[in-house]
C-alpha cells in the first residue's frame, strides 16, 4: 500500500512539474541475427502514454533480482500447450538450466500459463515467459515486433522471451542465456537484469515484409519450400481477410488479381520483389500469407491477356502404361502406375500433365502424341505441370528434357516442390535442383509455384489450383503423396478433375473447402486406385466419365478395393470408364460419350 500511494505521490508532483516527459528511442536496431541492448525500446507514441511510462518506471525497481544469494527469486512460464519437447519448451529448459548454475536452493520452477478456477493471475511475480503465453505482458511486447523477430524485454515484474515463431523463440531464448552469462555474479551467486535491457534480433527477415493480420492469430510459419515462406492465421473472417487486403495496399502492395472458388478468397499482390498470395479458406477460418520472391516464380497470366485463334478441335489423351501390350489381359507387371494426360487446345499448343516414368518409351511416347495430334515439326506446350516429384509422375519429363528440349517448345512449368525440412517423407522424388535443372532446357519457359487459388487461362483452358501441400500445413509430411496437387481443368464447359496422387489427408481437406464445387464431368482416379481415393471425394465429384491410370494387371486386382466402389455402385454416375492400360485413349472435349480413339 505504502509503494501504490508512494507512486501516486511522484505522479502528482511530475504531472504538476512537466508538461511531458520525452523518452530517446532512437537508439533501436533490428537486423538479421543480431543481439541489440538499449533503453527504453518499448514506449507508446502519446504525451500521456509517455507521461504514464515514466510513472511506472519510477514506482518500479530499475532492476529485477533474478537470483539473489543463490536464492531463485523467479518463475518461468511457458505456453500451456506448448511440451517440454517442443521447440518453446525447449528454450525454456535451457534458460532454467542457466539459471540454476547459480541458484543453489535448486527453486527454480518451471510452469505453464495456465490457471485453474481457485487460481489468480498475479501481476507482481516475478516471472520469465517463455513464447507467446497467454498473459497481457507476452501479447503486449510481442505485438511489437514483425514476424520475423525476437525479443527479450522487461514489461512490468515479467521477463518476455517471445516471438511469433517458435524457432525464433530458441534464438530469443539463447540471447538471454549470453545475457545472464555476462552479467551473472558467481561469487556472491547474483543475477540482476536491468529492466531497461532490450534484446531483439531477426530470425526471418522476408516474414518482416507480410504486414501483421489485425482480428487474427498468427499460429505458426511454414517453410513452402523455394524461398517461399507461409504465414498461417487462425481465427479470421470474410471480413478481416477483405481488412487486410485493404493493408497490403496501404503498405506498397499493387493488386495483381482474386478468385472466389466455392466460400473460399483468394488474391495476388505485388511488390517491386515480391509476390504475396494470400488464401483464406472458410471451413476453418484459416488465412493463409505465402510471401516469394519474384525471381523464383512467374505470375499466372490474366483472363484480358489470354487472346488465341482455333485451328484445331480439342481433345484429351491418356497415354497408356503397359508397355508392349495389345490386350487387356497382358502387360508388364513392372511398371503399371504413372499417368500422362495430354489436352490439346484450339489454338494447337498443348497441356501435358505429369508424364509416366524416367524411361526412353515414355518420354517418345510423350513426343510422339504430340507430334502427330499437332502436325508440326516443333509442337508447343503451353503448360507443363507436375502433381507431384515421385518417379512415376516426373521421371518421364526428366528423360524428354534429355532428347526432346530442342523439338519442342514449352511456355510455362507448373508445380509445387515442398521444402526439404517439413517432415520425413519431404525428400521423396526428385529434388528441386534435378527438376530445375531439366526444366531450365526449355529456353524462355516460365517456371510458377503453384499456390491454390491461382487460375491459368490457357486458350479454350481454363485451369484452376484446388491443393497443394500449404492447405495441409503446418502438419508435418509424412507421406509424400500429400504433397500431389489436385485441379479442376475446363475445356469448353467440359469440367475435369485431375487428382495426382492426392492422399486421403488431402481428399478429406478438399472435400471440406470445396463440397459440392468439386462436381465435375470427368475425373482421374486418385493414386491410380491405391491407397488414396476415397468414396467421399468421388461422391463430390460426381463424375460422369473417369480415366483410370493403372496398367491391366494391376487394374484387376485393385478395383475391388473399398475406395474404388464408387465407380461400380449401383447408383453411381459413372457412365463410361477408361483404364490406361496398354492403349493410347484419346476423347473430344467436350466429351458426350462418344467419338473416343483407342489405339
Amino acid at each position: 500500500m505504502k509503494k501504490k500511494l508512494l507512486a501516486l505521490f511522484l505522479a502528482v508532483i511530475i504531472l504538476l512539474s512537466f508538461s511531458a516527459c520525452i523518452i530517446d528511442n532512437n537508439n533501436t536496431e533490428t537486423t538479421d541475427n543480431t543481439t541489440n541492448t538499449t533503453t527504453n525500446a518499448i514506449t507508446e507514441t502519446t504525451e500521456m502514454a509517455e507521461t504514464t511510462e515514466a510513472i511506472e518506471t519510477i514506482a518500479l525497481s530499475p532492476t529485477l533480482e533474478l537470483v539473489a544469494n543463490g536464492i531463485s527469486q523467479c518463475v518461468i512460464v511457458r505456453p500451456y500447450d506448448a511440451s517440454d519437447d517442443s521447440t518453446v519448451g525447449k528454450a525454456a529448459t535451457a534458460i532454467y538450466t542457466q539459471l540454476n548454475k547459480i541458484v543453489t536452493d535448486n527453486g527454480i520452477k518451471i510452469t505453464t500459463d495456465y490457471l485453474t478456477s481457485d487460481q489468480e493471475y498475479d501481476p507482481d511475480t516475478l516471472e520469465i515467459l517463455v513464447g507467446l503465453t497467454g498473459y497481457a505482458e507476452s501479447q503486449n511486447v510481442i505485438s511489437k515486433i514483425g514476424y520475423g523477430d525476437y525479443i527479450v524485454a522487461a514489461e512490468g515484474n515479467k521477463i518476455v522471451v517471445g516471438a511469433w515463431v517458435d524457432d525464433a523463440v530458441e534464438k530469443a531464448a539463447f540471447d538471454l542465456i549470453s545475457h545472464i552469462i555476462s552479467i551473472q555474479d558467481e561469487t556472491l551467486k547474483e543475477i540482476t537484469f536491468d529492466r531497461s535491457t532490450v534484446l531483439t534480433g531477426t530470425y526471418n527477415s522476408v516474414l518482416n515484409l507480410i504486414p501483421a493480420y489485425e482480428n487474427g492469430t498468427l499460429e505458426s510459419t511454414y517453410d513452402c519450400g523455394n524461398n517461399s515462406t507461409m504465414a498461417i492465421i487462425s481465427d479470421t473472417t470474410v471480413d478481416s481477410f477483405n481488412a487486410y487486403a485493404v493493408k497490403l495496399q496501404n503498405f506498397g502492395f499493387e493488386f495483381y488479381t482474386n478468385n472466389i472458388m466455392a466460400s473460399n478468397l483468394y488474391a495476388t499482390y505485388t511488390s517491386s520483389k515480391f509476390v504475396l498470395n494470400i488464401i483464406y479458406t472458410e471451413y476453418d477460418k484459416i488465412t493463409r500469407i505465402i510471401i516469394e520472391a519474384q525471381s523464383q516464380t512467374a505470375l499466372p497470366g490474366l483472363e484480358s491477356e489470354n487472346t488465341y485463334t482455333k485451328v484445331k478441335d480439342s481433345t484429351i489423351t491418356m497415354a497408356g502404361l503397359d508397355y508392349g501390350a495389345t490386350t487387356s489381359s497382358s502387360g508388364s507387371t513392372s511398371y503399371q502406375n504413372g499417368i500422362c494426360l495430354i489436352v490439346r487446345l484450339e489454338n494447337n499448343t498443348f497441356i501435358v500433365y505429369d508424364g509416366g516414368f524416367n524411361r526412353e518409351h515414355d518420354s517418345l511416347q510423350i513426343y510422339n502424341i504430340l507430334q502427330e495430334q499437332s502436325g508440326t515439326s516443333r509442337p508447343v506446350i503451353a503448360a507443363w505441370i507436375f502433381s507431384h516429384a515421385h518417379g512415376d509422375h516426373m521421371g518421364a519429363f526428366l528423360n524428354f528434357s534429355n532428347t526432346y528440349s530442342s523439338l519442342v517448345k514449352v511456355e510455362k512449368f507448373i508445380l509445387n516442390r515442398p521444402s526439404s525440412n517439413v517432415g520425413s517423407a519431404s525428400d521423396e522424388g526428385y529434388s528441386w535442383s534435378t527438376v530445375y535443372q531439366a526444366m531450365n532446357k526449355f529456353s524462355g519457359a516460365e517456371i510458377i509455384k503453384a499456390h491454390p487459388g491461382q487460375v491459368f487461362y490457357l486458350c479454350n483452358a481454363t485451369v484452376k489450383i484446388l491443393y497443394t501441400l500449404e492447405l495441409y500445413a503446418p502438419k508435418d509430411l509424412t507421406y509424400f503423396n500429400t504433397s500431389s496437387l489436385a485441379l479442376s481443368v475446363e475445356v469448353n464447359g467440359f469440367k475435369m478433375m485431375w487428382l495426382g496422387d492426392v492422399s486421403e489427408d488431402a481428399n478429406s481437406i478438399m472435400c471440406k473447402a470445396y463440397g459440392d464445387y468439386l462436381e465435375s464431368d470427368l475425373t482421374t482416379v486418385s493414386h491410380h486406385g491405391y491407397f488414396g481415393g476415397t468414396t467421399q471425394l468421388y461422391t463430390y465429384i460426381k463424375p460422369t466419365y473417369v480415366l483410370w491410370p493403372m496398367g491391366a494387371i494391376h487394374y484387376e486386382s485393385y478395383k475391388s478395393q473399398s475406395r474404388n466402389s464408387y465407380f461400380f455402385a449401383s447408383n453411381t454416375t459413372v457412365k463410361k470408364l477408361f483404364v490406361a492400360k496398354g492403349y493410347i485413349t484419346t476423347l473430344p472435349l467436350p466429351y458426350t460419350g462418344t467419338g473416343e480413339i483407342i489405339t
